[in-house]
């Protein structure tokens, strides 16, 4: 797995791609190319959470994707991020 510091995703980024990025999601979405159910939440007892957004591009370069998302309040206490 690869993991990602908020630099390393600055210096991979640029704006302009990624307003031509959203450019192309908007007008998949319009096109009714795209698939993105709503999210899921698995809340396990305490205070941490677990966020999975699948999707599916079809058209002429169909693709897979998935974001997820964990949320733990109670690693601020350890000096940990939250997210």
């Amino acid at each position: 797995m690869l993991i990602l510091s908020a630099d390393d995703v600055r210096a991979a980024l640029d704006m302009p791609s990624c307003i031509e990025a959203m450019r192309g999601a908007l007008l998949g979405l319009h096109r009714g190319e795209l698939s993105m159910p709503l999210r899921s939440l698995i809340r396990p007892p305490g205070s941490a959470l677990l966020g999975l957004m699948p999707a599916h591009r079809g058209g002429a370069r169909p693709l897979f994707s998935l974001k997820e998302i964990v949320f733990a309040p109670a690693n601020s206490a350890r000096g940990l991020d939250t997210h």
